[in-house]
């Protein structure tokens, strides 16, 4: 009796939940913080009263994220440019003194120097070339990014070839903010918005011409009547180019029609409310 007893004893202990590992070393920081009680869900109330606090730069950012077309920022043209012009000066101030050495080295009754040797140049102009060369490679104009002038200049060559940000988009954020009271975000922090002709797309999307001509044009973009008149416009041509250029059947005619008319439904966006625009 007494070893059944001591064996159910040993199986009672050995089917315990042992301890999960120890985490205090990988977890530290997530120790540190805090265990915040529960709270109720917040009411739209609340959200409309203080959406700089329940809504701010996580919401500005997951709305941004949500598509491409809204990730705008600005290019910073004119200070890139300046900077650009700065650094020009710079190396520019450098070289006339270099060249001012170079005469000095050369003339008749200059004490006879090795002007074709770096190793045993002159101390000044030795000097002189490393100040060109961390002008050039390293200027503290843009010591935060460590770019040459010449990797800047590259950098301000790709920056060119995004192009401007589209105007409904543009607006589209806008609108964002307008339907927040405008206080989600601090509002010196918007004004970049503002800046039309120095926003651009970071991810631009490749339109068609006539796509980027209709989207030009704001009455076409809020007007449905319009949107339906271009799409039976386009259907009909459609029809009657594959009716009269092929040798489809009736029925095969209709098919291709009536997908093409469902395609266009789509590209053009007829039953989104106020045209698509957020």
């Amino acid at each position: 009796m007494s070893n059944q007893t001591t064996l159910s004893i040993e199986l009672q202990t050995s089917t315990q939940p042992s301890s999960p590992p120890s985490t205090t070393g990988s977890s530290s920081i997530r120790s540190s913080i805090p265990s915040l009680p529960p709270e109720l869900p917040l009411t739209l109330e609340e959200v409309e009263k203080k959406p700089w606090k329940y809504i701010g730069y996580r919401g500005y950012a997951d709305f941004i994220a949500s598509e491409n077309d809204f990730y705008i920022v600005r290019r910073f043209a004119a200070l890139n440019t300046r900077a650009a012009l700065a650094l020009q000066d710079r190396v520019s101030v450098l070289e006339e003194q270099l060249e001012e050495l170079d005469r000095t080295y050369n003339r008749r009754d200059a004490v006879d120097v090795h002007n074709g040797s770096f190793r045993d140049d002159q101390e000044e102009r030795s000097e002189l070339m490393c100040e060109i060369v961390e002008a050039l490679t390293k200027s503290h104009l843009v010591a935060k990014l460590r770019d040459g002038i010449d990797a800047f200049m590259l950098q301000q060559a790709e920056l060119k070839k995004f192009p401007q940000a589209a105007r409904q988009d543009l607006k589209s954020v806008q609108n964002w903010h307008y339907n927040h009271g405008g206080h989600a975000i601090s509002p010196e922090e918007q004004t970049y918005l503002t800046h039309s002709l120095d926003v651009f797309s970071v991810v631009p999307k490749e339109k068609a011409p006539l796509r980027r001509l209709l989207d030009r044009s704001r009455t076409f973009r809020i007007s449905s009547v319009l949107k339906l008149a271009v799409i039976t416009v386009f259907v009909v041509v459609f029809l009657g180019l594959v009716s009269y250029a092929t040798v489809a059947k009736p029925f095969e005619t209709l098919a291709a029609t009536a997908a093409y008319s469902a395609v266009l439904m789509v590209f053009l966006q007829l039953g989104s409310p106020n045209g698509g625009n957020v």
